[in-house]
């Protein structure tokens, strides 16, 4: 009797077993095996960092591909933990045989010191290759004194630099400045310090006083007026003081 019974639970096991081998090797004829799932169009849209071959090896995503081997939401995650110059980057498959990758570059904004980093304007670190370097050589350059900048692509700049790339951010979104920023030194204790294109006028900012965008918007707007008056040609220095709503010229 125990045998009997033993016997009807093996063969009750094998007929489990079965079953789901045959309902996998049944899948996979029907999906990831099917050559009716095999990719055929492939279209990559890509801008800046990186090429469509390079978002072939990442992904293993190409033409003969099934569609049912790969998930695209973990792709997608995966090329955005590999890639820190992209800013977004959406898969979609169009069954039966099409997908389309669209990637979405990070522009730089402001440089790090001498490094070939540069951060975006939410404050991500990127690196840039010869031909972005060429591309952005126009954008400001953050510097520490004589000391090296040591950020790493994928971190987020926080407290002094941040408070540099806001003052990027913010003149980058104000019409008629009569001054382009060339380099932003964050070494003072008391002045953040802007260096203009012509390499010769400081314009000196409170660091106490850059606690809001709009504080941030008025000194530059004060810095703006004066220089563009001719009477301030002959100078070099510039203090932008918030509190006395006055501009100091050397």
């Amino acid at each position: 009797m125990h045998l009997k019974a033993l016997g009807i639970i093996l063969l009750s096991m094998l007929v489990c077993v079965g079953l789901v081998i045959g309902w996998q090797t049944l899948s996979r004829l029907m999906f990831s095996e099917n050559p009716h799932y095999a990719i055929r169009t492939l279209d990559i849209s890509t801008e800046l960092c990186v090429t469509p071959q390079r978002l072939k090896e990442l992904t293993g995503i190409r033409e003969g591909v099934n569609l049912h081997s790969f998930s695209a939401a973990k792709k997608r995650r995966e090329l955005l933990r590999n890639l820190p110059n992209l800013r977004d980057a959406r898969i979609v498959k169009r069954f039966p045989d099409h997908v389309t990758i669209v990637a979405t570059d990070r522009v730089p904004v402001m440089k790090l010191g001498s490094t070939n980093f540069a951060v975006d304007q939410d404050g991500n670190v990127l690196a840039m290759e010869e031909f972005q370097r060429r591309r952005w050589s126009n954008i400001p350059v953050l510097l520490e004194g004589n000391r090296k900048i040591q950020m790493q692509p994928g971190q987020i700049v926080s407290d002094k630099y941040r408070t540099a790339l806001d003052i990027v951010n913010a003149y980058n979104a104000m019409e008629g400045i009569s001054f382009k920023i060339n380099q932003i030194d964050v070494s003072g204790r008391i002045y953040i310090i802007l260096l203009t294109s012509d390499s010769r006028r400081e314009i000196r900012l409170v660091w106490n006083e850059m606690t809001s965008p709009q504080n941030i918007r008025l000194a530059l707007k004060m810095a703006s007026e004066t220089l563009a008056d001719p009477k301030a040609a002959p100078l070099i220095r510039f203090d932008v003081l918030l509190e006395t709503k006055l501009v100091y010229g050397i």
